[in-house]
Protein backbone atom coordinates (compact mmCIF):
# COMPACT_ATOMS: atom_id res chain seq x y z
CA UNK A 1 0.00 0.00 0.00
CA UNK A 2 2.76 2.58 0.81
CA UNK A 3 4.78 1.47 -2.77
CA UNK A 4 0.93 2.77 -4.46
CA UNK A 5 0.48 5.18 -2.51
CA UNK A 6 3.51 7.08 -3.33
CA UNK A 7 3.60 5.64 -6.78
CA UNK A 8 0.66 8.00 -7.74
CA UNK A 9 1.89 10.69 -5.58
CA UNK A 10 2.78 13.78 -7.38
CA UNK A 11 6.29 15.16 -7.00
CA UNK A 12 6.56 17.62 -4.50
CA UNK A 13 3.74 16.12 -2.67
CA UNK A 14 5.63 13.01 -1.46
CA UNK A 15 7.00 14.69 1.48
CA UNK A 16 3.67 15.60 2.99
CA UNK A 17 2.50 12.01 1.93
CA UNK A 18 5.48 10.03 3.78
CA UNK A 19 4.68 11.82 7.39
CA UNK A 20 0.89 10.57 6.61
CA UNK A 21 1.90 7.57 5.86
CA UNK A 22 4.50 7.38 9.06
CA UNK A 23 1.77 8.10 11.58
CA UNK A 24 -0.98 5.99 9.89
CA UNK A 25 1.50 3.00 10.10
CA UNK A 26 2.89 4.28 13.18
CA UNK A 27 6.82 3.57 11.96
CA UNK A 28 9.76 6.58 10.90
CA UNK A 29 9.65 8.62 8.29
CA UNK A 30 12.70 6.60 7.21
CA UNK A 31 11.24 3.11 7.05
CA UNK A 32 8.50 4.51 4.89
CA UNK A 33 11.41 5.49 2.38
CA UNK A 34 12.84 2.63 2.56
CA UNK A 35 10.23 0.42 2.19
CA UNK A 36 8.80 2.41 -0.63
CA UNK A 37 11.99 2.77 -2.51
CA UNK A 38 10.47 4.73 -5.60
CA UNK A 39 12.01 7.64 -7.36
CA UNK A 40 14.49 5.72 -9.01
CA UNK A 41 18.58 5.94 -9.08
CA UNK A 42 20.02 9.12 -7.55
CA UNK A 43 21.08 11.02 -10.66
CA UNK A 44 24.95 11.87 -10.36
CA UNK A 45 26.00 15.78 -12.05
CA UNK A 46 28.96 15.47 -14.32
CA UNK A 47 32.09 16.65 -12.81
CA UNK A 48 33.22 20.32 -13.50
CA UNK A 49 37.01 19.39 -13.35
CA UNK A 50 37.71 16.16 -14.68
CA UNK A 51 41.53 16.89 -14.44
CA UNK A 52 41.20 16.54 -10.69
CA UNK A 53 40.65 12.77 -10.89
CA UNK A 54 44.07 12.10 -12.29
CA UNK A 55 46.04 14.41 -10.02
CA UNK A 56 44.13 12.94 -7.07
CA UNK A 57 45.30 9.26 -8.29
CA UNK A 58 48.83 10.78 -8.85
CA UNK A 59 49.32 12.04 -5.57
CA UNK A 60 47.82 8.86 -3.81
CA UNK A 61 50.64 6.86 -5.55
CA UNK A 62 52.94 8.95 -4.42
CA UNK A 63 51.81 8.59 -1.22
CA UNK A 64 52.18 5.82 -1.00
CA UNK A 65 55.95 5.29 -2.10
CA UNK A 66 56.83 5.56 1.68
CA UNK A 67 55.81 2.33 4.44
CA UNK A 68 53.06 3.91 5.74
CA UNK A 69 51.36 6.97 3.47
CA UNK A 70 52.15 10.47 3.72
CA UNK A 71 49.77 12.94 3.70
CA UNK A 72 47.89 13.41 0.89
CA UNK A 73 49.04 17.61 0.71
CA UNK A 74 53.03 16.82 1.01
CA UNK A 75 51.94 13.69 -1.70
CA UNK A 76 50.38 16.91 -3.67
CA UNK A 77 54.04 19.42 -3.23
CA UNK A 78 56.33 16.32 -3.95
CA UNK A 79 54.46 15.81 -7.16
CA UNK A 80 54.57 19.62 -8.07
CA UNK A 81 58.49 19.74 -7.26
CA UNK A 82 59.25 16.33 -9.16
CA UNK A 83 57.31 17.39 -12.37
CA UNK A 84 54.45 14.80 -12.23
CA UNK A 85 52.07 16.79 -11.53
CA UNK A 86 51.43 19.88 -13.47
CA UNK A 87 51.41 23.38 -11.85
CA UNK A 88 48.00 24.03 -12.21
CA UNK A 89 47.83 20.96 -9.77
CA UNK A 90 48.42 23.47 -7.14
CA UNK A 91 45.33 25.24 -7.10
CA UNK A 92 43.18 22.32 -5.84
CA UNK A 93 41.95 22.11 -2.62
CA UNK A 94 43.86 19.49 -0.53
CA UNK A 95 40.32 19.06 0.85
CA UNK A 96 39.02 17.94 -2.56
CA UNK A 97 41.67 15.82 -3.56
CA UNK A 98 40.73 13.63 -0.33
CA UNK A 99 37.67 13.62 -0.77
CA UNK A 100 37.81 12.18 -4.60
CA UNK A 101 40.07 9.68 -3.13
CA UNK A 102 37.91 8.48 -0.47
CA UNK A 103 34.46 8.85 -2.14
CA UNK A 104 35.15 8.71 -6.10
CA UNK A 105 38.13 6.97 -6.60
CA UNK A 106 37.92 4.83 -3.70
CA UNK A 107 41.70 4.73 -2.99
CA UNK A 108 41.21 4.72 0.78
CA UNK A 109 42.35 1.67 2.39
CA UNK A 110 38.75 0.29 4.33
CA UNK A 111 39.21 -0.89 7.94
CA UNK A 112 39.03 -4.79 8.06
CA UNK A 113 36.38 -5.42 11.19
CA UNK A 114 36.37 -9.63 11.25
CA UNK A 115 34.21 -10.34 14.67
CA UNK A 116 36.36 -12.91 16.83
CA UNK A 117 34.35 -15.73 17.57
CA UNK A 118 34.92 -19.44 19.56
CA UNK A 119 33.28 -22.66 18.53
CA UNK A 120 32.57 -23.51 21.82
CA UNK A 121 32.80 -21.69 26.02
CA UNK A 122 36.57 -22.04 27.17
CA UNK A 123 38.11 -22.59 24.03
CA UNK A 124 39.31 -19.06 23.80
CA UNK A 125 39.49 -17.01 26.66
CA UNK A 126 40.63 -13.33 26.77
CA UNK A 127 42.56 -11.41 30.14
CA UNK A 128 44.01 -7.69 30.52
CA UNK A 129 43.81 -5.67 33.40
CA UNK A 130 43.31 -2.02 33.77
CA UNK A 131 42.99 0.83 36.43
CA UNK A 132 40.14 1.88 37.76
CA UNK A 133 38.53 5.64 36.82
CA UNK A 134 36.74 6.41 39.77
CA UNK A 135 38.50 4.51 42.73
CA UNK A 136 41.23 5.27 44.63
CA UNK A 137 43.13 3.79 47.87
CA UNK A 138 43.07 5.67 51.49
CA UNK A 139 44.85 2.96 53.57
CA UNK A 140 45.20 -0.60 54.33
CA UNK A 141 42.81 -2.35 56.66
CA UNK A 142 43.10 -4.49 59.25
CA UNK A 143 41.78 -7.83 57.87
CA UNK A 144 42.24 -11.68 58.62
CA UNK A 145 44.44 -11.86 54.95
CA UNK A 146 45.78 -8.39 55.75
CA UNK A 147 44.61 -7.50 51.93
CA UNK A 148 42.01 -4.98 52.17
CA UNK A 149 41.49 -1.65 51.76
CA UNK A 150 39.81 1.35 52.28
CA UNK A 151 38.85 3.04 49.17
CA UNK A 152 37.29 6.30 48.17
CA UNK A 153 35.07 7.63 45.19
CA UNK A 154 37.23 10.48 43.04
CA UNK A 155 34.57 12.56 40.88
CA UNK A 156 36.94 13.37 38.21
CA UNK A 157 38.63 10.64 36.31
CA UNK A 158 41.89 9.31 38.25
CA UNK A 159 44.68 10.48 35.83
CA UNK A 160 48.04 8.80 37.35
CA UNK A 161 51.50 10.05 36.08
CA UNK A 162 52.57 8.35 32.99
CA UNK A 163 51.18 5.12 31.80
CA UNK A 164 47.78 3.81 33.06
CA UNK A 165 48.88 0.88 34.36
CA UNK A 166 52.84 1.02 35.20
CA UNK A 167 53.78 0.38 38.90
CA UNK A 168 54.47 3.62 40.78
CA UNK A 169 56.83 4.46 43.30
CA UNK A 170 57.40 3.18 46.63
CA UNK A 171 54.32 3.09 49.30
CA UNK A 172 52.11 4.33 46.38
CA UNK A 173 49.33 2.02 44.90
CA UNK A 174 46.19 2.41 42.75
CA UNK A 175 43.03 0.23 42.10
CA UNK A 176 43.13 -2.16 39.10
CA UNK A 177 40.35 -4.18 37.48
CA UNK A 178 41.07 -7.54 36.04
CA UNK A 179 39.14 -9.24 33.79
CA UNK A 180 38.37 -12.18 31.83
CA UNK A 181 36.33 -12.65 28.54
CA UNK A 182 35.06 -15.65 27.35
CA UNK A 183 34.76 -15.24 23.16
CA UNK A 184 31.85 -17.85 22.32
CA UNK A 185 29.11 -16.40 25.40
CA UNK A 186 30.68 -13.32 25.82
CA UNK A 187 30.74 -14.11 29.62
CA UNK A 188 32.46 -11.78 31.82
CA UNK A 189 34.38 -12.23 35.25
CA UNK A 190 36.26 -9.26 36.90
CA UNK A 191 37.72 -8.50 40.36
CA UNK A 192 39.01 -5.55 41.61
CA UNK A 193 42.55 -5.33 43.48
CA UNK A 194 45.23 -2.99 44.74
CA UNK A 195 48.34 -2.92 43.93
CA UNK A 196 51.41 -0.75 42.64
CA UNK A 197 50.85 -1.77 38.85
CA UNK A 198 49.74 -4.36 37.13
CA UNK A 199 52.43 -7.04 37.46
CA UNK A 200 52.31 -11.20 36.28
CA UNK A 201 51.76 -12.74 39.99
CA UNK A 202 48.66 -10.46 40.13
CA UNK A 203 47.43 -11.28 36.89
CA UNK A 204 47.70 -15.08 37.08
CA UNK A 205 46.34 -14.90 40.70
CA UNK A 206 43.52 -13.38 39.36
CA UNK A 207 43.37 -16.62 36.59
CA UNK A 208 43.62 -19.34 38.98
CA UNK A 209 40.97 -17.04 40.95
CA UNK A 210 38.17 -16.59 38.07
CA UNK A 211 38.94 -20.62 36.50
CA UNK A 212 37.94 -22.36 39.90
CA UNK A 213 34.95 -23.78 40.38
CA UNK A 214 32.52 -21.76 42.98
CA UNK A 215 29.21 -24.14 42.68
CA UNK A 216 27.54 -21.08 42.12
CA UNK A 217 24.61 -21.18 39.62
CA UNK A 218 24.63 -17.50 38.77
CA UNK A 219 28.49 -18.31 38.19
CA UNK A 220 28.55 -20.90 36.36
CA UNK A 221 32.35 -20.21 34.46
CA UNK A 222 34.90 -22.75 35.67
CA UNK A 223 37.51 -24.82 34.42
CA UNK A 224 40.95 -24.98 32.00
CA UNK A 225 40.26 -22.91 28.55
CA UNK A 226 41.83 -24.46 25.34
CA UNK A 227 43.68 -20.72 24.49
CA UNK A 228 44.21 -17.81 26.41
CA UNK A 229 44.55 -13.92 25.03
CA UNK A 230 46.67 -11.85 26.26
CA UNK A 231 48.40 -8.53 25.18
CA UNK A 232 52.22 -7.69 25.70
CA UNK A 233 51.57 -6.82 29.33
CA UNK A 234 53.47 -8.50 32.67
CA UNK A 235 51.82 -11.67 31.64
CA UNK A 236 53.03 -12.41 28.39
CA UNK A 237 56.63 -11.71 29.80
CA UNK A 238 56.82 -13.84 32.67
CA UNK A 239 58.87 -17.04 32.19
CA UNK A 240 57.19 -18.64 35.94
CA UNK A 241 53.89 -17.58 34.68
CA UNK A 242 54.59 -19.41 31.16
CA UNK A 243 55.61 -22.12 32.87
CA UNK A 244 52.70 -22.69 35.32
CA UNK A 245 50.39 -22.16 31.72
CA UNK A 246 52.15 -24.78 29.76
CA UNK A 247 51.87 -27.33 32.88
CA UNK A 248 48.18 -26.57 32.97
CA UNK A 249 47.67 -27.42 29.07
CA UNK A 250 46.69 -23.70 28.21
CA UNK A 251 48.14 -22.04 25.10
CA UNK A 252 49.25 -18.47 25.25
CA UNK A 253 48.11 -16.42 22.26
CA UNK A 254 49.31 -12.87 21.45
CA UNK A 255 49.13 -10.64 18.93
CA UNK A 256 51.19 -7.87 17.62
CA UNK A 257 51.66 -4.55 19.78
CA UNK A 258 49.11 -1.47 19.85
CA UNK A 259 46.36 -4.04 17.76
CA UNK A 260 43.64 -3.10 20.09
CA UNK A 261 41.07 -4.61 18.45
CA UNK A 262 41.87 -8.37 18.68
CA UNK A 263 41.56 -7.56 22.04
CA UNK A 264 38.79 -5.73 22.02
CA UNK A 265 36.18 -7.71 24.01
CA UNK A 266 37.77 -7.75 27.25
CA UNK A 267 38.65 -3.85 26.68
CA UNK A 268 35.10 -3.00 25.84
CA UNK A 269 33.98 -5.10 29.25
CA UNK A 270 36.20 -2.28 31.23
CA UNK A 271 34.29 0.36 29.56
CA UNK A 272 30.93 -1.30 30.39
CA UNK A 273 32.43 -1.39 33.92
CA UNK A 274 33.30 2.29 34.58
CA UNK A 275 30.26 3.64 33.11
CA UNK A 276 27.35 1.00 34.42
CA UNK A 277 29.25 -0.24 37.61
CA UNK A 278 31.60 2.83 39.25
CA UNK A 279 29.58 5.64 38.20
CA UNK A 280 26.34 3.96 40.25
CA UNK A 281 28.63 4.17 43.53
CA UNK A 282 28.18 7.69 43.50
CA UNK A 283 24.10 7.27 43.95
CA UNK A 284 25.50 5.55 47.69
CA UNK A 285 25.30 8.06 50.52
CA UNK A 286 28.80 7.15 51.47
CA UNK A 287 31.98 7.79 49.13
CA UNK A 288 34.16 5.35 51.04
CA UNK A 289 33.99 1.75 50.87
CA UNK A 290 36.30 -1.41 51.24
CA UNK A 291 38.13 -3.14 48.77
CA UNK A 292 36.12 -6.36 49.99
CA UNK A 293 32.55 -4.47 49.59
CA UNK A 294 33.34 -3.73 46.07
CA UNK A 295 34.54 -6.98 45.25
CA UNK A 296 31.19 -8.15 46.62
CA UNK A 297 28.89 -5.54 44.67
CA UNK A 298 30.82 -6.21 41.80
CA UNK A 299 30.03 -10.17 41.98
CA UNK A 300 26.18 -9.35 42.08
CA UNK A 301 26.54 -6.72 39.27
CA UNK A 302 28.58 -9.13 37.43
CA UNK A 303 25.73 -12.51 38.39
CA UNK A 304 22.99 -10.05 36.42
CA UNK A 305 24.77 -8.88 33.42
CA UNK A 306 25.56 -12.09 32.39
CA UNK A 307 22.17 -13.78 33.37
CA UNK A 308 20.32 -10.14 31.22
CA UNK A 309 23.02 -10.13 28.54
CA UNK A 310 22.18 -12.23 25.20
CA UNK A 311 25.15 -14.24 24.66
CA UNK A 312 27.25 -13.77 21.28
CA UNK A 313 26.23 -17.23 19.85
CA UNK A 314 23.16 -18.74 19.80
CA UNK A 315 21.47 -21.76 22.04
CA UNK A 316 19.60 -24.31 19.11
CA UNK A 317 18.98 -20.88 16.99
CA UNK A 318 17.65 -18.91 20.03
CA UNK A 319 19.07 -16.07 21.69
CA UNK A 320 19.44 -16.75 25.71
CA UNK A 321 21.93 -15.12 28.15
CA UNK A 322 25.62 -15.30 28.71
CA UNK A 323 24.54 -17.76 31.50
CA UNK A 324 22.64 -20.41 30.10
CA UNK A 325 24.32 -20.49 26.80
CA UNK A 326 27.88 -21.02 28.70
CA UNK A 327 25.92 -23.76 30.46
CA UNK A 328 24.00 -25.29 27.47
CA UNK A 329 27.14 -25.06 25.16
CA UNK A 330 29.33 -26.49 27.64
CA UNK A 331 26.98 -29.55 28.36
CA UNK A 332 26.82 -29.64 24.10
CA UNK A 333 30.81 -30.25 24.30
CA UNK A 334 31.67 -33.86 22.63
CA UNK A 335 32.16 -36.65 25.66
CA UNK A 336 35.81 -36.71 24.10
CA UNK A 337 36.49 -33.52 24.52
CA UNK A 338 35.24 -32.20 28.66
CA UNK A 339 35.77 -29.23 30.25
CA UNK A 340 38.80 -30.30 32.70
CA UNK A 341 38.50 -28.68 36.12
CA UNK A 342 41.18 -26.26 37.41
CA UNK A 343 43.35 -28.32 40.15
CA UNK A 344 43.34 -27.50 43.57
CA UNK A 345 45.41 -24.30 44.28
CA UNK A 346 47.34 -23.71 41.38
CA UNK A 347 49.13 -20.78 42.41
CA UNK A 348 51.37 -22.60 44.82
CA UNK A 349 53.43 -24.65 42.33
CA UNK A 350 54.44 -21.62 40.86
CA UNK A 351 58.02 -20.57 40.72
CA UNK A 352 61.01 -18.87 39.62
CA UNK A 353 64.06 -20.44 38.75
CA UNK A 354 67.56 -20.11 37.68
CA UNK A 355 70.86 -22.17 36.84
CA UNK A 356 72.83 -23.14 40.05
CA UNK A 357 75.99 -25.05 40.76
CA UNK A 358 76.39 -26.28 44.89
CA UNK A 359 79.84 -25.64 45.98
CA UNK A 360 82.10 -27.70 47.80
CA UNK A 361 80.33 -26.98 51.35
CA UNK A 362 76.66 -27.85 49.74
CA UNK A 363 75.92 -24.01 49.50
CA UNK A 364 73.43 -23.00 46.52
CA UNK A 365 73.47 -19.00 46.59
CA UNK A 366 70.01 -17.22 45.40
CA UNK A 367 68.94 -13.46 45.27
CA UNK A 368 71.98 -12.81 47.84
CA UNK A 369 70.90 -15.26 50.15
CA UNK A 370 73.12 -19.14 51.04
CA UNK A 371 70.81 -21.79 51.01
CA UNK A 372 72.27 -25.25 52.45
CA UNK A 373 71.49 -28.69 50.67
CA UNK A 374 69.86 -31.04 53.25
CA UNK A 375 72.52 -33.69 54.54
CA UNK A 376 70.58 -36.84 53.43
CA UNK A 377 71.33 -35.66 49.74
CA UNK A 378 74.30 -33.11 50.31
CA UNK A 379 77.06 -35.43 48.92
CA UNK A 380 75.23 -36.35 45.48
CA UNK A 381 74.81 -32.55 45.14
CA UNK A 382 78.46 -31.26 46.01
CA UNK A 383 79.80 -29.78 42.72
CA UNK A 384 77.04 -30.53 40.32
CA UNK A 385 74.54 -28.15 38.30
CA UNK A 386 71.21 -27.78 39.65
CA UNK A 387 68.03 -25.99 38.56
CA UNK A 388 67.01 -23.85 41.63
CA UNK A 389 63.46 -22.93 41.74
CA UNK A 390 61.70 -21.06 44.95
CA UNK A 391 57.73 -20.45 45.24
CA UNK A 392 56.73 -17.20 44.28
CA UNK A 393 53.29 -18.11 46.76
CA UNK A 394 53.35 -16.60 49.94
CA UNK A 395 53.74 -19.81 52.01
CA UNK A 396 56.18 -20.09 55.39
CA UNK A 397 56.76 -23.75 54.75
CA UNK A 398 58.30 -22.86 51.23
CA UNK A 399 61.23 -21.02 52.22
CA UNK A 400 63.38 -23.43 50.93
CA UNK A 401 64.92 -24.26 47.41
CA UNK A 402 64.17 -26.83 45.25
CA UNK A 403 67.38 -28.30 43.35
CA UNK A 404 67.10 -30.59 40.72
CA UNK A 405 70.29 -32.51 39.32
CA UNK A 406 70.40 -31.27 35.64
CA UNK A 407 72.08 -34.67 34.51
CA UNK A 408 69.87 -37.22 37.30
CA UNK A 409 66.75 -35.27 37.52
CA UNK A 410 66.75 -35.77 40.97
CA UNK A 411 65.01 -33.34 43.61
CA UNK A 412 66.46 -31.86 46.94
CA UNK A 413 65.49 -29.85 49.65
CA UNK A 414 68.13 -26.26 50.35
CA UNK A 415 67.10 -24.36 53.27
CA UNK A 416 68.58 -21.22 54.29
CA UNK A 417 72.02 -21.06 56.14
CA UNK A 418 71.86 -20.31 59.19
CA UNK A 419 75.76 -20.93 60.83
CA UNK A 420 75.93 -21.64 64.61
CA UNK A 421 77.80 -19.72 66.54
CA UNK A 422 81.63 -20.08 68.00
CA UNK A 423 81.39 -22.06 71.07
CA UNK A 424 77.88 -23.47 70.41
CA UNK A 425 77.53 -27.63 70.91
CA UNK A 426 76.98 -29.10 67.43
CA UNK A 427 74.30 -30.99 69.27
CA UNK A 428 71.58 -32.31 66.77
CA UNK A 429 68.39 -30.40 66.94
CA UNK A 430 65.09 -32.19 67.29
CA UNK A 431 63.64 -33.16 64.24
CA UNK A 432 59.96 -31.56 63.14
CA UNK A 433 59.05 -35.36 63.54
CA UNK A 434 59.75 -35.22 67.55
CA UNK A 435 58.32 -31.61 68.09
CA UNK A 436 55.08 -32.70 66.41
CA UNK A 437 54.83 -35.92 68.44
CA UNK A 438 55.68 -33.74 71.72
CA UNK A 439 53.36 -31.39 70.73
CA UNK A 440 50.35 -34.36 70.42
CA UNK A 441 51.86 -35.96 73.71
CA UNK A 442 50.98 -32.69 75.29
CA UNK A 443 47.36 -31.94 73.63
CA UNK A 444 46.35 -35.76 74.45
CA UNK A 445 47.26 -35.07 78.55
CA UNK A 446 44.70 -32.00 78.23
CA UNK A 447 42.05 -33.12 75.47
CA UNK A 448 39.79 -32.99 79.03
CA UNK A 449 39.95 -28.97 79.02
CA UNK A 450 39.08 -28.58 75.33
CA UNK A 451 35.45 -28.32 74.05
CA UNK A 452 33.86 -30.45 71.91
CA UNK A 453 32.02 -29.78 68.36
CA UNK A 454 29.35 -31.09 67.28
CA UNK A 455 30.04 -31.58 63.46
CA UNK A 456 27.27 -33.12 61.95
CA UNK A 457 24.19 -31.17 64.16
CA UNK A 458 21.60 -30.83 61.80
CA UNK A 459 20.39 -27.77 63.06
CA UNK A 460 23.30 -25.92 61.75
CA UNK A 461 22.71 -27.22 58.53
CA UNK A 462 22.39 -25.06 55.58
CA UNK A 463 18.44 -24.09 54.46
CA UNK A 464 17.97 -25.74 50.46
CA UNK A 465 17.96 -23.08 48.41
CA UNK A 466 15.03 -22.89 45.68
CA UNK A 467 17.15 -21.43 42.88
CA UNK A 468 17.17 -24.99 40.53
CA UNK A 469 19.97 -25.26 38.55
CA UNK A 470 22.02 -27.57 35.78
CA UNK A 471 25.57 -27.92 36.76
CA UNK A 472 27.68 -27.48 33.55
CA UNK A 473 29.27 -30.96 32.40
CA UNK A 474 32.93 -31.08 33.26
CA UNK A 475 35.85 -33.40 33.99
CA UNK A 476 37.91 -34.24 36.92
CA UNK A 477 41.10 -32.23 37.49
CA UNK A 478 43.96 -33.33 35.89
CA UNK A 479 47.19 -34.12 38.24
CA UNK A 480 49.37 -30.83 38.64
CA UNK A 481 52.95 -31.54 37.94
CA UNK A 482 55.02 -29.70 41.04
CA UNK A 483 57.71 -28.65 40.39
CA UNK A 484 58.67 -27.19 43.98
CA UNK A 485 57.65 -31.11 45.02
CA UNK A 486 60.42 -32.75 47.10
CA UNK A 487 60.40 -35.85 49.67
CA UNK A 488 57.24 -37.36 48.11
CA UNK A 489 56.55 -40.51 47.09
CA UNK A 490 55.24 -41.09 43.61
CA UNK A 491 52.00 -43.27 44.19
CA UNK A 492 49.42 -43.81 47.29
CA UNK A 493 50.67 -47.54 46.77
CA UNK A 494 54.11 -47.03 47.69
CA UNK A 495 53.54 -44.65 50.46
CA UNK A 496 50.79 -47.21 52.26
CA UNK A 497 53.58 -50.07 51.44
CA UNK A 498 55.79 -47.60 53.79
CA UNK A 499 53.27 -46.92 55.72
CA UNK A 500 52.86 -50.90 56.59
CA UNK A 501 56.99 -51.17 57.13
CA UNK A 502 56.77 -48.75 60.09
CA UNK A 503 53.29 -50.30 61.91
CA UNK A 504 53.63 -53.80 61.97
CA UNK A 505 50.09 -53.95 62.99
CA UNK A 506 46.66 -54.56 61.20
CA UNK A 507 44.72 -51.88 59.96
CA UNK A 508 41.15 -52.41 59.31
CA UNK A 509 39.26 -51.45 56.20
CA UNK A 510 37.89 -47.93 57.74
CA UNK A 511 41.57 -47.38 59.17
CA UNK A 512 43.08 -48.05 56.32
CA UNK A 513 40.97 -45.95 53.77
CA UNK A 514 40.99 -43.12 56.68
CA UNK A 515 44.80 -43.45 56.39
CA UNK A 516 45.20 -43.46 52.59
CA UNK A 517 42.89 -40.22 52.69
CA UNK A 518 44.88 -38.30 54.88
CA UNK A 519 48.87 -39.55 53.06
CA UNK A 520 46.81 -37.58 50.01
CA UNK A 521 45.77 -34.99 51.81
CA UNK A 522 49.87 -34.58 52.48
CA UNK A 523 50.46 -35.03 48.73
CA UNK A 524 51.91 -38.73 50.14
CA UNK A 525 54.99 -36.51 51.62
CA UNK A 526 57.47 -39.13 53.42
CA UNK A 527 57.31 -36.71 56.86
CA UNK A 528 53.74 -37.30 56.97
CA UNK A 529 53.71 -41.33 56.36
CA UNK A 530 56.59 -40.84 59.74
CA UNK A 531 54.16 -39.22 61.65
CA UNK A 532 51.17 -41.23 60.90
CA UNK A 533 52.97 -44.39 61.91
CA UNK A 534 53.92 -42.99 64.96
CA UNK A 535 50.82 -41.99 65.95
CA UNK A 536 49.34 -45.20 65.13
CA UNK A 537 51.68 -46.71 67.72
CA UNK A 538 51.12 -44.02 70.29
CA UNK A 539 47.66 -45.16 70.01
CA UNK A 540 48.33 -48.83 70.02
CA UNK A 541 50.42 -48.57 73.43
CA UNK A 542 48.05 -46.19 75.13
CA UNK A 543 45.34 -48.76 74.33
CA UNK A 544 47.11 -51.38 75.65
Amino acid sequence: MIVETLSQTPRGSRTRAVSRLASLYGVSEATVWRAAAVGGKKRKRSPQRPSYRDWTRTAVAIAHRAPRPVPLDLAIRAGLESGELPPEAAAMPVATARRIAREELGLRRPKRRSRMRADYPMQAVQIDGSSSEHLVPLRRLESADGDDWLLRLHRRPYAASGYKNKPLGPDRHRVLIYALWDMCTGYIVSRYTVARGEDALGAIDFLCWALEDRDDARAPLCGIPDDLWTDHGPLFKSAAAADLLRRLGIALVNGAPYEKERMGGVERSHRTRWSRFERSLFLRAETELSLGDLNSRLAEFEARENANRPSRTKVAGRTVSRTAAWVALTNGRPTDNPLRRMPENPMRTLTREARRRVDIAGIVRWQGREYEVEAAAAPRFVGRGVIARHGLAADADRDALVIEDLATGERALAHPYRPRAYGDIRSAPATPLERLTEADVVARRTARDVAGADLFDPRRAKAPSGLLSIPARTSDADPLDDPLRSGCYEHLDQAMRALVALYPHRLSPANRAAAAAYLERHRLARSAVVELANRLLGLNRAAR
